[in-house]
């Protein structure tokens, strides 16, 4: 048959509701050859009575009680069929016999209606059809490369049933109809060897469906005379006899894994005659659940807890076999709690360049392994000991020093800080080993009797720890690409008394600190910089895309971003969708940042939405004791920025009005991934805050106006503790409303007075910060 002459549908139905077929039964008569028989009198269910396990799977068939004899299944042309998965007694080498009683809801047609097709890629090995383009039954098969068809001589009767059979031996494709032989068509060769399923009442290559009912399905690996097709037509496929035999229980269960809040079992599998399903999982005696794997894993358990657990083995007829029983346990709980603050910390032997550190040691409920140092916010170094020692310091310069516990979880304590204010310079009043003027050159070797013209020269000869002496002047933009070895940084300062001035920074290179002068045009941080302090510096605008970067005293503003097209005064960015990570602005006036009220008509960059501060997935990024003024939108805003906003810490902070209220803190927007987020021990004078991130964060003692639109969740609700709410509602049970009392908000001090009852000691005992922002100095 030329496959021009099928009507071709649009490929193959979704398969929807499967229905898992019963177990083996017994073996049809004494007919040689049989590898497959189906009654079809359960219903739904697709049982082999040749024994040889065949079983199949239905979908969207309907069962009928009205069958040849017995129950029938029937199928609705359009999508439904049974699958049978292919087995080796399904593929026949060199004869086959596939045979079927069938009632088909109408009669003729040009449509191919399949009542059994053994698929293969792109094509058939056989197929027995009801109708087909000729309003005719056909018997199909593949001989060698070629399609065979045996056509019928009248269309199948729906008002009665028909038995329809195909035989092939090699040679020749036979087509018989209620036992008589009604077409021969020669078909030499052997059928092609296939792997894919056995279906009834339609197939997935070509989109054949019948619609009527089907019954008494039986194939055999070799072609059956006429007589013996009688035979089968007049005589029913017994019903198999139902399994009542368990499978065996599973063998030797044991842990293969654990957690502190899961178990995986293993065990050997069990065995039955007809099939496992199926195995049952039990914790405490209650089925939890069910796998047809041999191992599984509970999940949603205490940690350090020993639980009882069991399985069994089920077959497709619903036995279950014994249990096999196994006492397992969690993983110890895991270390949540950090240790203590270390106390009693004290600086000494305080000289030039170094300092002295000793504290009492912390308790932890596991124990500490060590201790961290740190120098202006950043780890500097570490510790066994309660004693370290801090090198690289600047002479006649202060630094808040600090050290904290860590346990074997890498839980961290709370910093003890303390400030030092090293030795007095000595030598050249800045301890300078190079020397930078206006009038320099760079041919030098930048002496103090032929200075250098430029940062970079200078800062390219120094080593790591010595310091660049700027004399008083103007300077042009400088450009620093000298990656220093460190730790201590290469510091430029200016000469003792001297004002120095430059036009921009632009730093590619790595740890150097810059310290007390103004820079107009702002200064930026991009990779590979990093390890880069700015200290006591004023500028307009700083552009940070570099890690590690410290931004100390000094200030930030005024800017015109009309302007100049900078956007927000303090910009920390992600650059080529990498995070920024760890940088610290502590003590640092950001104010007067201007977009004309978002309206630069006639500017570069009109339309553009600033902030003071403007964080774009920074990694441990900390904002603290800084005084916030006359910001346009947003004190500070931060969002992940396809990445995650991890480890933001924004705490002692004084926020002042925004002259076109947004929001004073802006922390996430609708969806936002966030971590280890907290807002601390901040004033915030006038606007609400929003805190949206759709992981939880920390707020607490802080002195706010009212939650954003009277309403303590904005996104999802933080963890609010130990605030003051000077309008309410409190959102937490440690909040209070009330107003606190300040020295003179007009003149911006937000001192407490001594008198005041609302704020003063309502932070959380357990977390009270060392400094913070008071005033505008």
């Amino acid at each position: 048959m030329a496959l021009c002459l099928r009507t071709l549908l649009c490929g193959a139905a979704t398969m929807v509701a499967l229905t898992s077929a019963g177990g083996t039964g017994s073996a049809v008569g004494a007919t040689p050859g049989l590898v497959a028989a189906y009654s079809f009198d359960v219903p739904n269910t697709v049982v082999d009575a040749s024994g040889n396990g065949n079983t199949g799977t239905t979908t969207r068939t309907t069962w009928v009680s009205a069958g040849k004899y017995g129950g029938a299944l029937s199928f609705d042309g359009k999508s439904s069929w049974v699958t049978v998965a292919d087995s080796a007694s399904l593929h026949f080498t060199s004869g086959f016999t596939v045979e079927a009683w069938v009632k088909p809801h109408n009669a003729g047609g040009s449509a191919w209606q399949a009542v059994a097709v053994k698929e293969r890629t792109a094509g058939i090995v056989f197929g027995l059809y009801a109708n087909s383009s000729r309003s005719q039954p056909a018997a199909v098969v593949t001989a060698g490369a070629t399609e065979q068809t045996a056509f019928g001589t009248a269309a199948v009767s729906s008002a009665v049933w028909t038995h329809v059979a195909e035989t092939f031996d090699a040679a020749a494709v036979r087509l018989y109809v209620n036992g008589t032989l009604v077409s021969t068509t020669l078909a030499a060769g052997s059928p092609p060897d296939s792997t894919s399923p056995l279906r009834f009442g339609g197939d997935a290559v070509r989109g054949e469906f019948f619609r009527g009912s089907i019954d008494e399905v039986r194939l055999y690996a070799r072609p059956l005379a006429a007589s013996e097709i009688v035979t089968d037509m007049n005589t029913r496929v017994d019903a198999p006899a139902p399994d009542t035999q368990p499978p065996t229980a599973p063998g030797t269960p044991h842990v293969t894994g654990s957690t502190a809040t899961s178990i995986t079992v293993a065990w050997t599998a069990s065995t039955d005659n007809v099939g496992v399903s199926a195995y049952g999982k039990y914790l405490g005696g209650t089925l939890v659940g069910s796998t047809t794997a041999t191992s599984t894993t509970f999940t949603g358990l205490a940690c350090a807890t020993s639980y009882g657990l069991a399985f069994d083995a089920v077959d497709a007829a619903g036995n279950r076999s014994l249990q096999s029983t196994l006492q397992a346990a969690t993983s110890p709980c895991p270390d949540t709690t950090p240790p203590s603050t270390p106390g009693a910390l004290v600086a000494s032997s305080v000289g030039e360049t170094s300092a002295a550190l000793d504290w009492t040691a912390s308790t932890d409920d596991v124990g500490v392994v060590g201790y961290g140092v740190y120098r202006d916010g950043t780890q500097v170094g570490s510790s066994t000991s309660t004693s370290a020692t801090v090198s690289g310091l600047v002479c006649a310069t202060s630094y808040s020093l600090g050290v904290d516990a860590v346990d074997a979880a890498g839980n961290r304590s709370p910093r003890a800080t303390v400030p030092v204010t090293t030795a007095v310079c000595t030598g050249t009043g800045t301890g300078a080993s190079f020397f930078v003027a206006p009038g320099g050159s760079d041919a030098g070797s930048c002496t103090s009797t032929a200075p250098c013209a430029t940062f970079s020269r200078a800062i390219t000869l120094a080593a790591p720890g010595q310091v660049v002496e700027v004399a008083a002047g103007s300077y042009p933009a400088q450009t620093i690409s000298a990656v220093k070895a460190g730790p201590a940084p290469v510091v430029v300062a200016p000469a003792p008394g001297a004002a120095v001035s430059v036009t921009s920074l632009a730093i590619t290179g790595a740890y150097v600190e810059f310290r007390s002068m103004s820079v107009s045009g702002g200064y930026d941080v991009t990779p590979p910089g990093q390890f880069v302090t700015f200290r006591d510096i004023h500028t307009a605008h700083a552009f940070i895309v570099g890690n590690d970067t410290t931004i100390v005293d000094g200030e930030i503003g005024p800017i015109d971003s009309c302007v100049t097209g900078a956007e927000d005064g303090l910009q920390v960015w992600q650059r080529n969708a990498i995070a920024t990570t760890r940088v610290t602005v502590d003590h640092v006036y950001i104010h007067d940042v201007s977009d004309h009220d978002n309206g630069c008509a006639g500017f570069p960059n009109a339309g553009v939405h600033d902030d003071c501060v403007q964080i774009l997935a920074g990694h441990f990024t900390t904002i603290r004791n800084s005084t916030f003024f006359n910001c346009p939108t947003s004190n500070v805003i931060a969002r992940p920025f396809n990445d995650t906003l991890d480890h933001l810490t924004i705490e002692g902070n004084v926020l002042n009005p925004e002259r076109r209220p947004g929001a004073s803190l802006s922390i996430g927007s609708t969806g936002d991934t966030c971590a280890n987020v907290v807002i601390q021990y901040n004033t915030a004078i006038d606007a609400s805050s929003i805190f949206n991130c759709s992981t939880a964060m920390i707020v607490r003692g802080n002195i706010f106006p009212a939650p954003r639109g009277g309403a303590c969740a904005f996104g999802l609700t933080p963890q609010y503790s130990y605030d003051v709410w000077v309008m309410g509602p409190a959102c937490s049970a440690t909040d209070r409303v009330c107003t606190p009392a300040f020295v003179d908000p007009t003149v911006r001090d937000f001192h407490l007075l001594a008198t005041d009852t609302c704020a003063t000691d309502h932070g959380d005992p357990a977390n009270c910060p060392a400094t913070g922002a008071d005033e505008v100095g």
